[in-house]
């Protein structure tokens, strides 16, 4: 659900391709995605979680190529085939962070398949388009 700072562009991407319009995602390589439902589960638990001092947990995700995400929004909606491109810079960030720390405090976390999630945010964006609350 991001939509601002250049790690959002893989979001922005969905949009477009939503809304049928190009998009071209500045970087490429690898980067760790989790889907906001998932995150949200996530935070209401830890929210309710009897803690001790302040521990700083990595959440994860699951480590995908822009290729990847790319063919994936095209796998969901064949319409955007072509419309989305992406760079070849990958980004400076870890994309495969350990969670067992997070699993120990919370139990399982959730991971949604990142198909089910392009496919499920494709539909809620194509919505918000449709009802003109989001703009490509």
């Amino acid at each position: 659900g991001r939509d601002q700072g250049r790690t959002s562009t893989p979001t922005v991407a969905l949009v477009a391709a939503a809304a049928g319009k190009p998009y071209h995602i500045d970087f490429g390589g690898h980067a760790a995605f989790q889907y906001a439902p998932d995150v949200a589960n996530l935070f209401i638990r830890a929210a309710r979680a009897e803690v001790q001092d302040a521990p700083a947990l990595n959440v994860g995700g699951a480590a995908v190529s822009l290729s990847e995400w790319v063919t994936t929004i095209e796998e969901v909606l064949p319409e955007a085939k072509g419309l989305i491109t992406h760079g070849d810079t990958e980004l400076p960030f870890a994309y495969r962070v350990d969670n067992s720390g997070l699993v120990r405090l919370l139990g399982p976390v959730p991971e949604t398949p990142i198909r089910e999630g392009i496919r499920q945010s494709i539909e809620m964006f194509q919505d918000l388009l449709n009802r003109g609350l989001v703009k490509p």
